[in-house]
């Protein structure tokens, strides 16, 4: 770091050595002389308080870093690092570093058992958004279901992995973005399907969250993508899902949404000559065999669509 020097002259001579010569140092916020180096004041900045972190936002914040939604504190504690060297870039002695080791041991062990446990929530739900690409809305919207589920005491005697998975999936309903099925999660978090289910049920009821049941057009980039097929199928296929619920009242369809924009997905295939087997379509979409075909049949008899499997 290039320390600013600026020389000036004081009207106040150095009360050690008499010297009128004073340098100003931006960087440690002092004066000193310029000849015996004594500090003869301290800079008080007079700029404000707050910082600006974007540049499109104007909005005022008041100083300090962000706060970190994925860790347990938020990022407003004062931890002791690792590293070797002070605050000048010096390294510390060995008798130095073995004392701060043990102070960062003994913070490690005051802390509250609620926060260590948070750490381990978060490096599964840090790890489940990283594999299924879950984007950063969501995955601080889970960050806050799981901090407020260990304060009222939800994730008791729940397993690490299944706390983490539901509340990636209840914050992925919250924002209407389906990151990955039910049953995905549900093995993504290293638990039984019933388990995971268990603690999505306590959280909802505990916290008293509503979240919003996800369209069938949001299903359908991701099942088109995994089936591989083209922009035309799924232009077609939200078209006609578009079709089906503005005759909501004409066509009663007893489905799933996810089940039903398999089936639109699967009809559109058939019609534009992209054919899929209906064991991939069900497989990528997170259904069953028969609920694709009883679908796809209420579909066809319901928009008399003069089409065969």
């Amino acid at each position: 770091m290039d320390i600013d020097l600026e020389s000036k002259i004081d009207d106040q001579n150095c009360p050690d050595c008499g010297c009128d010569h004073s340098i100003t140092d931006d960087v440690h916020a002092e004066i000193s002389c310029g000849q015996c180096g004594l500090v003869l004041e301290n800079i008080i900045d007079p700029g404000p308080e707050w910082r600006i972190f974007n540049s499109e936002d104007m909005n005022k914040a008041r100083g300090g870093t962000r706060q970190h939604p994925l860790s347990p504190d938020k990022g407003l504690s004062t931890e002791i690092g690792f590293d070797n060297k002070d605050a000048y870039g010096r390294p510390i002695s060995n008798r130095m570093h073995k004392r701060l080791w043990r102070m960062k041991r003994w913070q490690r062990q005051s802390s509250l058992t609620k926060h260590r446990n948070l750490v381990k929530y978060f490096n599964e739900l840090r790890s489940m958004s990283n594999l299924y690409h879950a984007p950063k809305s969501v995955l601080y919207d889970a960050t806050d279901i799981l901090r407020r589920a260990n304060n009222d005491g939800l994730t008791y005697n729940r397993s690490y992995g299944a706390c983490a998975a539901a509340s990636l999936y209840i914050a992925s309903q919250m924002n209407g973005i389906p990151v990955a099925s039910y049953k995905d999660l549900a093995k993504s978090g290293r638990d039984t399907t019933r388990a995971f289910g268990s603690a999505c049920k306590a959280f909802k009821k505990g916290l008293k969250i509503t979240p919003l049941i996800n369209p069938p057009s949001s299903y359908v980039p991701k099942i088109c993508s995994s089936l591989d097929l083209s922009d035309i199928i799924q232009t077609k296929s939200c078209e006609l899902l578009e079709e089906i619920e503005r005759k909501q009242e004409i066509y009663q369809l007893p489905n799933t949404n996810r089940s039903l924009a398999a089936a639109i997905i699967y009809t559109t295939a058939i019609i534009y000559n992209e054919r899929r087997r209906q064991k991939d379509v069900s497989k990528m979409s997170g259904i069953t065999d028969v609920t694709l075909r009883k679908t796809y049949k209420n579909i066809v008899n319901k928009l008399n669509l003069d089409i065969y499997i």
